[in-house]
């Protein structure tokens, strides 16, 4: 029988050159694989189990809203904050979506990350389906969302997980009660990884399909009193706002339980005139803009902790103060009420 040496010498050279190839590439491959270096190569996301965010995120989770499965991890959003627990991003095609995760006692992520500086139509939307969460899509190709999640043992420094994301995705857009749904669906699906990541023990909803946001007329206005959402308080004011400020219209944030929901009233022009919202949890802490008009603060035991509700003035030129104070009070009564929270403290 032939020794090995002697069977080598039999096989033609080219197929030895061709072996030795096929073996060098493999050898190659495994450095990169080992060293990330091919997923830095290709975009794919480099996570053996597919996930971003330090584990926390399945690229998966976002194959709907993205369009497809082939879910590449995008370039770093930037390095994360001061304690920021994680940050990463997702895309494919022309479609992506950036998370933000972090403990709900540091209040700077959900108000920055959601863009509340100002005036903002569309209101908030409730995720529902049992997650204290909000939608807000800005136009017809973008959206944010957030949720917060309340950590089961109160005792730990840290009650609390919020969740954002900030999605695109052209032509279809994200405006539609699916595409909202979508979103909302990776975002809680990113609040489940996070909290087994870094051990939050808590109640999660139920799984998102539709988010109810308004599709015949955006931003969809109403007569005041008819309002049933965010503004329906303010249904019985509705002559004495026409008559003394211009209200001829609402646009608000739909019934459901949600740490974030807004209600403005707006002039036969359309252009808002004030702008009230009500604030809960982390929410609360990351409002630090300038409060025009007055505040209103309760505690609310069995709803993350606390409670803010804000009136701005942004196109009452006449300053009517009584007429703010009577706002603010009729819909701070209804969102305290709501939730079951303590009797309100008002700063106007």
């Amino acid at each position: 029988m032939p020794s090995p040496p002697h069977l080598l010498t039999r096989v033609p050279r080219p197929a030895r050159i061709v072996a030795a190839a096929l073996l060098a590439l493999a050898v190659l491959a495994g450095v990169l694989i080992a060293t990330g270096a091919l997923g830095r190569w290709t975009g794919a996301v480099q996570d053996a189990s597919g996930k971003v965010c330090g584990g926390a995120v399945s690229a998966g989770d976002s194959a709907g809203l993205l369009g497809g499965d082939d879910v590449r991890e995008g370039k770093k959003p930037g390095p994360e904050s001061s304690g920021e627990l994680a940050r990463c991003a997702l895309e494919r095609g022309g479609a992506s979506v950036v998370f933000r995760i972090d403990w709900s006692a540091r209040p700077a992520l959900p108000m920055k990350a959601l863009g509340r500086t100002g005036p903002l139509r569309p209101p908030a939307v409730p995720v529902g389906r049992g997650w204290d969460g909000v939608v807000l899509p800005e136009n017809g190709n973008s959206a944010k969302a957030a949720v917060v999640l309340a950590c089961a043992d109160s005792r730990k420094k840290h009650r609390g997980l919020v969740v954002t994301a900030d999605a695109f995705r052209s032509g279809t857009g994200l405006r539609t009660p699916e595409r909202a749904g979508q979103l909302a669906e990776a975002v809680t699906r990113a609040v489940r990884g996070a909290a087994e990541k870094w051990g939050c023990e808590a109640e999660f909803g139920k799984s998102v399909e539709r988010v109810r946001v308004p599709q015949a007329v955006w931003p969809e206005t109403v007569p005041v009193d008819t309002a049933r959402g965010a503004c329906r308080p303010l249904a019985s004011m509705a002559a004495d706002l026409r008559e003394r400020a211009g209200v001829a219209g609402a646009v608000e944030s739909p019934t459901g339980e949600a740490p974030l929901t807004d209600c403005q009233l707006t002039d036969a022009k359309g252009e808002s005139v004030y702008w009230l919202t009500t604030y809960h949890g982390p929410f609360v802490r990351g409002e630090s803009s300038v409060l025009d008009s007055g505040t209103a603060t309760f505690a609310c035991p069995r709803y993350h902790g606390s409670g803010l509700t804000a009136l701005r003035a942004l196109g009452d030129v006449d300053g009517d103060a009584s007429l703010r104070r009577a706002l603010l009070r009729a819909y701070t009564e209804r969102a305290a009420t709501a939730y079951g929270c303590a009797k309100p403290e008002y700063r106007d």
